[in-house]
């Protein structure tokens, strides 16, 4: 809570208030449960489960008594920050881009920029009685219209289209250096005097609700889940070191007697080499770096671990040029066999029944099919052959015969 008291700023205002109270608000810190802006004494209670709740009067009393709701300006959530409108320089290496702004009759600017431009706007008011000031939607409507009782008594029970004056936040991609809006939400700004507006910034509770509200939207979970899935992105990784980058070890190797040999020199040989230049004294001044793409052809790898014996040789002993490249091989019938053991030793009884447990159902099924084919005794051997466990024949299209 911002500028409310609790335990840890148990008096805010500095006028000597003792946490749970009494305290004293001139207004714009609460709303009764009616949603009006509350004035006069309040006090701090916690509840049983350590909830802090601000009710009328001076001191808690076991008789009921309302509620009072910090207004959202109050409130401050850490959620972290999210940059302001047209603000951030873009990057290669980072593909998104989330942004808030205000939209003030369609435009879209920064959070500063507007506020700058409707404390001008407030500004012509000052000095004028607090109930002459106009509202936001007095100043700007938007598409606010007034609806009126359907029985055509004219009073009015709602408003529908929208305020002129509005939060948001839009979510790009950036191709080639050049962003491309994909999806925005927006909620009205809260239809206060036009010198209260409430402030739209970090760690706010209205920045935390429209990260819901873009959660939930149709073009953020189509980009995220399916196009650019975030929560697969692990996976994938792990397929393409499986299916790609392995596979790749050794694929491109560099022209015989380059690599080794009399002919072979250092900018020739493939990988990567590192110059050092130091001084007189030993300290490094400089460091230069190169690379050759490739291997060393297959011949020559093996050659040189024949001769020179840097790879161990031996007869369980397998080099890389001998792998087949399949992982796993075997891994999973070790880890099948030891989960095996302990699943079919466990008794899975059925969840909110007192029905057969799941290894008992197992063994029957097993059982099952140890058995003969019911009825199949019943037919002669030279029938016994045409006897099928399904309607469809071998090419997998349905028999003409029922």
């Amino acid at each position: 809570y911002i500028g409310l008291p609790t335990e840890d700023n148990p008096d805010p205002n500095n006028d000597g208030s003792e946490y749970p109270g009494p305290y004293y608000t001139n207004g714009g810190d609460f709303t009764t449960e009616d949603g009006l802006d509350y004035i006069g004494y309040y006090h701090v209670h916690e509840d049983s489960a350590g909830v802090v709740n601000y009710m009328k009067g001076e001191y808690h009393v076991d008789e009921a008594h309302d509620s009072l709701r910090p207004l959202m300006t109050k409130i401050s959530v850490p959620i972290g920050s999210v940059s302001e409108y047209n603000t951030t320089s873009y990057s290669e290496d980072k593909i998104y881009l989330l942004e808030r702004y205000i939209s003030i009759d369609g435009s879209r600017m920064s959070p500063s920029d507007a506020n700058a431009i409707l404390a001008e706007v407030a500004a012509g008011y000052t000095g004028t009685l607090t109930e002459d000031i106009p509202n936001i939607s007095d100043l700007y409507p938007g598409s606010l219209e007034l609806v009126e009782d359907p029985f055509g008594t004219g009073q009015i029970v709602g408003l529908s289209g929208q305020l002129g004056v509005r939060c948001g936040l839009e979510f790009s991609l950036i191709v080639n250096g050049v962003k491309k809006v994909v999806t925005s939400v927006e909620l009205d700004m809260l239809d206060t005097k036009i010198n209260d507006i409430q402030p739209y910034d970090n760690n706010s509770r209205l920045l935390l609700c429209l990260v819901n509200m873009l959660k939930e939207d149709r073009m953020f979970e189509l980009v995220t889940n399916y196009v650019f899935p975030i929560n697969k992105i692990l996976s994938s990784i792990a397929i393409y070191t499986d299916m790609s980058f392995i596979s790749s070890i050794g694929e491109v190797c560099s022209a015989p007697g380059t690599a080794l040999g009399p002919a072979a020199t250092l900018s020739t040989k493939p990988g990567v080499n590192v110059t050092v230049q130091t001084d007189s004294d030993g300290y490094i001044e400089s460091i230069e770096t190169s690379a050759n793409e490739g291997w060393a052809p297959p011949v020559t790898r093996m050659a040189v671990a024949g001769a020179l014996k840097t790879t161990p040789m031996g007869m369980f002993v397998q080099e890389w040029d001998m792998w087949d490249k399949t992982t796993m091989r075997l891994t999973k019938s070790t880890l099948k066999r030891k989960f095996k053991r302990y699943y079919y030793d466990r008794e899975f009884e059925v969840k909110g029944t007192q029905g057969p447990k799941v290894g008992d159902l197992m063994l029957k099924k097993l059982k099952g099919s140890l058995k003969p084919v019911p009825g199949q005794k019943l037919l002669p051997r030279w029938q016994r052959k045409r006897l099928r466990s399904n309607p469809f024949d071998e090419d997998g299209n349905l028999c003409d015969d029922k």
